[in-house]
């Protein structure tokens, strides 16, 4: 639930990420099926090799971020 000032609180912002990153591993997973079938089969490889590509970026952005807010979030239990 966002807070009045439209921010979500840590926690919040900390299970989204988690869910983007459990999500990627599916998209992941599907999309490295698709291109060992066209790689099998003759198809587009180049094509999704580089959507693959794509979503291995997106998960690692997503994957810094909950670095990022797991560190945020230690340094200020710490403080």
């Amino acid at each position: 639930m966002a807070k009045e000032t439209g921010r979500f609180d840590r926690d919040e912002d900390l299970a989204m990420v988690q869910r983007h990153i459990d999500q990627g591993k599916e998209i992941l997973e599907k999309q490295r099926a698709l291109v060992a079938r066209a790689e099998r089969d003759g198809g587009d490889v180049e094509k999704a090799r580089n959507t693959l590509r794509a979503f291995e970026e997106t998960q690692r952005m997503h994957q810094e971020h909950e670095e990022r807010l797991l560190r945020d979030r230690d340094t200020s239990r710490s403080a």
